[in-house]
C-alpha cells in the first residue's frame, strides 16, 4: 500500500482540526489535513496534477459520462479518475 502526505505540515500540527484518509484504487491512500472532506478532496486532487497525474485528468480528457461519475475539484478543475473513493475521518 502507498500512502502519499497531502499536507504533512498541516497534519503534523493538526492545523484544520480534521484528519481524513482518501483511498483510490489499488489502496492507495492519502492522509489530509483539511476543515471538510471537499477540501480534503480538493487536497488529494491538487495534489495528484503534481505528483499522481494517472489519477486526474481535464474536462477535455473526458466523456460526459465519465465527468459525472468522477469528482471534480481542486485548484484547476481536475477531475479524480479512480473507480473507488473512499473519504474517511480519523
Amino acid at each position: 500500500m502507498k500512502i502519499y502526505w497531502t499536507n504533512k505540515n498541516d497534519w503534523d500540527s493538526h492545523f484544520w482540526k480534521h484528519r481524513y484518509v482518501v483511498t483510490l484504487d489499488l489502496g492507495v491512500e492519502f492522509n489530509v489535513n483539511a476543515d471538510n472532506g471537499q477540501d480534503a478532496l480538493d487536497y488529494v486532487i491538487d495534489y495528484c496534477e503534481d505528483h499522481c497525474p494517472g489519477f486526474v485528468a481535464a474536462f477535455a480528457d473526458l466523456d460526459d459520462d465519465e465527468r459525472n461519475e468522477y469528482y471534480c475539484g481542486g485548484n484547476a478543475g481536475l477531475y479524480l479518475t479512480s473507480d473507488f473513493v473512499g473519504l474517511a475521518e480519523v
